[in-house]
């Protein structure tokens, strides 16, 4: 998932710099090795409408279901439309104000810590895979 993010990030016209941030690619770079975000890969995902794979700041890749890129631009969340070259036309809908996640929820690992996901973006397509670029806070 981290080269599909440089990929990406580095491929867009118009630039996507502002919504794919130098400092969340840096927080992703500084993640160990071992991290989801190094080792799953997008084709592994599943090909549902509504599955998404969340690529978060503490290193992690998770797999959701039941969320919609298109829902948020339906109710007027910003969003950019950007082409990815040998790609396509992708869209981009994000928080226009940094301190205000489009959406956010907990999650509890196996030693009991519990962590909020705010998501600031949301990279997807008319096709089956949507891509969230939130930031994890532990608690």
């Amino acid at each position: 998932m981290y080269q599909v993010l440089v990929s990406i990030a580095g491929n867009t016209n118009p630039s996507i710099a502002g919504i794919l941030t130098p400092a969340f690619m840096q927080a992703l770079k500084s993640c160990p090795a071992s991290s989801g975000i190094f080792s799953t890969q997008l084709k592994d995902v599943g090909t549902s409408p509504t599955t998404s794979v969340v690529v978060c700041t503490d290193g992690t890749a998770q797999v959701r279901d039941n969320i919609s890129g298109r829902a948020f631009y339906d109710e007027g969340v910003a969003t950019l439309t950007s082409n990815v070259a040998g790609v396509g036309r992708a869209l981009f809908t994000h928080s226009a104000n940094t301190q205000t996640p489009i959406i956010s929820w907990t999650g509890t690992n196996g030693l009991g810590v519990t962590t909020t996901y705010n998501d600031f973006g949301v990279a997807w397509a008319a096709g089956p895979i949507v891509l969230y670029l939130p930031f994890a806070e532990s608690m």
